[in-house]
């Protein structure tokens, strides 16, 4: 044999000779472990850069990573147009209760008034007592209440046709402010300070292409003020009285 041979045929000796597959199954890691004979995973994910994060559960418990949607589901976007901006109301709900209550204490108001199939009577009667009082003015006086409130229109139904809750949104800024900007709430509002049944009105469109709308509103100062301070429904009236017809 020559040198180059011969060197070949020694056993787990040096770099040089051959290996048992014994030896080699001991010495490398194997295809069908995948990757379970690493002597050490931690080192492992070390070197390839992988954080703490790479060895989380995924919407599993607390102390695991959580999914876009999970968190789409549990906690409020920041990013929608309002704050119902899913589909599932009772759910939206308890997360703007949830999150009434850590910024601004008691989240009964603006539970009661975002609650499925509220009346305007049932409103009244609640209203009746002091105390829920105190908690219809907290939830008038907080934009992220009043974001809510103007995006339901069970809510703003409710609101618009009690003349108690009529007088107290349009004699407050922020509930003025957040109920102009959405087209359905500022119908409703306009409607019932106009002495119209909010019902028959599903936005600002609607008001803008009734005659009977249009009169009551222009002769009605107040509903006329709700109309000037927000933009958004002085516009859906100039667009209709520019419109052909």
């Amino acid at each position: 044999m020559t040198n180059d041979v011969k060197k070949y045929t020694y056993l787990d000796t040096d770099n040089n000779g051959l290996i048992t597959r014994g030896a080699a199954d001991d010495r490398y890691l194997n295809v069908s472990d995948n990757l379970n004979d690493l002597v050490s995973t931690a080192t492992a994910r070390s070197h390839l850069g992988l954080k703490t994060g790479a060895i989380k559960d995924v919407d599993t418990d607390d102390n695991g990573l959580i999914t876009q949607g999970a968190a789409d589901k549990r906690y409020l976007n920041k990013n929608s147009e309002n704050l119902l901006f899913t589909q599932e109301d009772k759910a939206d709900v308890s997360k703007h209760t949830q999150f009434f209550q850590l910024f601004f204490g008691d989240p009964d108001g603006l539970a009661y008034l975002l609650r499925p199939g509220l009346k305007s009577d049932q409103l009244e009667a609640w209203l009746a007592n002091d105390n829920n009082g105190e908690k219809f003015t907290d939830v008038v006086a907080s934009q992220t209440a009043m974001n809510a409130v103007a995006a339901s229109q069970i809510a703003m139904n409710a609101v618009a046709t009690s003349s108690t809750t009529r007088e107290i949104l349009r004699n407050s800024s922020t509930a003025m402010a957040e109920v102009g900007k959405n087209s359905m709430a500022i119908a409703k509002l306009t409607t019932g300070l106009a002495g119209l049944n909010p019902l028959d009105y599903a936005d600002m469109a609607a008001v803008a292409a009734s005659k009977t709308a249009m009169d009551a509103v222009a002769g009605s100062a107040i509903a006329l003020n709700a109309i000037v301070k927000s933009e958004l429904a002085s516009k859906a009236i100039e667009v209709n009285l520019q419109s052909p017809g």
